[in-house]
């Protein structure tokens, strides 16, 4: 694979959100842009107790166009870097974790819902942190300072093969 930072030995790229988000997506944006065609645009207030046009405006924009917008654009990137896991969440957050301060990798299967309450970023006592996009498996790595985090792959054996081996370069 050609990257543009030759720093980066593997990158795993996640785009795919969960079948059942999308309806809800879709029926927050319909809400919006339904309160704005009839309000702003039919001129007929929305509603039995309708707000002011500047609430309708920022609905409209918030919940018909800002929300699906950052849905489409939502993807999890995982660069296995020779001095770093990097993951970035976009376009939310980005964290860096050495390949120094990593204990361990270990391939997983996790379940989404029970363990950590669906996905995304998501903490739980004991569990520590967990970035996921979709599906069940992720790599869980263990860090010397006693902490856990969980990242989501599309194939989470290459994911700790990357990982484990710029563990081994000791650099």
């Amino acid at each position: 694979m050609e990257t543009l930072n030759p720093n980066i030995v593997h990158r795993d790229v996640q785009t795919k959100k969960p079948w059942f988000a999308w309806p809800i997506i879709i029926g927050v944006a319909a809400i919006g842009w339904w309160g704005f065609i009839e309000q702003i645009v039919m001129g007929q207030p929305w509603g039995n107790k309708p707000a002011p046009n500047a609430v309708i405006w920022v609905i409209w924009i918030a919940c018909g166009v800002l929300t699906p917008l950052f849905m489409m654009m939502l993807r999890l990137i995982i660069e296995v870097r020779t001095d770093a896991v990097v993951i970035r969440y976009i376009p939310i957050w980005t964290k860096r974790i050495p390949i120094e301060a990593i204990e361990s990798a270990e391939a997983v299967t996790f379940h989404p819902m029970r363990d950590w309450a669906g996905w995304g970023i998501r903490w739980r006592p004991g569990g520590g942190w967990a970035y996921t996009i979709s599906g069940d498996r992720g790599v869980e790595l263990q860090l010397k300072d006693g902490k856990k985090k969980l990242v989501g792959a599309r194939d989470a054996d290459v994911l700790e093969a990357a990982i484990k081996a710029q563990m081994g370069r000791g650099d």
